[in-house]
């Protein structure tokens, strides 16, 4: 992953499995983990993506800077497709994309915070 290293392991509170308790680790039972290690080699890559409208689909994911991931990376290409965004799609929400948000938001009349939400994505037709 370009933007960070995560580690799928196993846990001694299986009760937390699925559940927002950790930095993006997957946390899985112990004997899942065994198995998976068998038939997975070290340092295959993974690719894990959630829902732009967030974990509980009642709110849309904000993006800020120092976010980063798949949605940063979509973000970055629609922002770019408008014309806001020159720089490197990367996935890393930094200062660059913080003014293209900026951009967008001040030729929209939206408050220019440079952080994205339900109304940017509507406005780059991320969503309808």
């Amino acid at each position: 992953m370009p933007w960070g290293k995560y580690g799928i392991h196993g846990t001694n509170k299986p009760w937390l499995i699925g559940t927002s308790v950790s930095s993006g680790c997957i946390r899985m039972r112990n004997e899942d983990v065994e198995k998976l290690y068998k038939i997975i080699p070290v340092g295959t890559k993974v690719e894990i993506d959630g829902p732009i409208d967030g974990i509980d689909k009642r709110e849309f994911k904000k993006l800020a800077k120092g976010n980063s991931g798949n949605l940063v990376l979509l973000l970055q290409q629609n922002l770019k497709s408008h014309g806001y965004y020159k720089g490197k799609v990367t996935g890393i929400f930094d200062e660059e994309t913080e003014n293209a948000v900026k951009r967008m938001q001040k030729d929209y009349g939206l408050n220019e915070s440079g952080v994205t939400s339900k109304r940017e994505y509507r406005r780059l037709g991320m969503i309808e």
